[in-house]
């Protein structure tokens, strides 16, 4: 009998495609370059005295740290998912040639319009709180989550944001969004929920405030100039 040699058959592979962080199924991230150009602009938003730093400086001074710890972490989620939405609805629009021209020019009326506003207020101090009015934690993390979810001026940045070419031509992932402004709002707000706990502490940043505002304001006015004449 004859015999012969059947040779095994072999499985087809493809060649492996890159890692890119889009792939993993969940959460779709870009690069960590994408994510660290995000936190930077959304940093100059973050540290502008409004609803959310109010909010997190008034449970600093009423009540305990963990409370105001609590509500940092809640207007952190907010601000994180005010930022996955606007940039999951901005995608259709973030390659259109018609409506991307129009939103990169609206996202940079805005930077310059809170840029003004940073400079006209940098001379009106924090108000101070009334009566104290002890709450729970968990009234802490909600409250700090809806007045982050319903901030206006979040919304518009991050919609504006996810209109424009940030990203270099290919529109960032919902989920980039999602982490820098989760990491710059925990550690902005957690920070300022930590020091406001400190008398000494909010006594420096009354003084500094106007200082500081003036600061933010004035890089926010040239970024938004210089959107506008990259246009041009």
């Amino acid at each position: 009998m004859l015999m012969t040699h059947v040779k095994p058959a072999t499985r087809k592979t493809s060649p492996k495609k890159p890692f890119r962080c889009g792939d993993t199924g969940m959460i779709n991230i870009d690069d960590a370059t994408v994510i660290l150009s995000l936190s930077g602009t959304y940093a100059l938003i973050a540290m502008i005295p409004g609803p959310n730093l109010l909010m997190v400086a008034k449970v600093s001074l009423e009540n305990s740290r963990k409370n105001a710890l609590l509500a940092a972490l809640g207007v952190s989620l907010g601000a994180a998912l005010v930022a996955y939405a606007a940039f999951s609805g901005m995608a259709p629009y973030a390659s259109d040639a018609h409506w991307q021209p129009l939103l990169a020019c609206g996202f940079a009326m805005l930077l310059i319009w809170l840029g003004l506003r940073a400079m006209l207020r940098a001379n009106r101090p924090l108000r101070n709180s009334g009566s104290a009015m002890p709450i729970s934690g968990a009234s802490c993390l909600r409250i700090g989550l809806l007045t982050a979810a319903t901030n206006p001026v979040t919304l518009a940045f991050f919609l504006g944001m996810g209109a424009s070419d940030r990203c270099g031509p290919v529109h960032c992932q919902p989920g980039s969004a999602f982490v820098a402004a989760f990491l710059v709002a925990i550690l902005w707000f957690g920070g300022v929920a930590l020091s406001f706990s400190h008398p000494r502490a909010t006594l420096l940043y009354r003084r500094a405030m106007p200082t500081v505002d003036m600061a933010l304001g004035c890089l926010l006015l040239g970024y938004g100039w210089h959107l506008l004449l990259a246009m041009l």
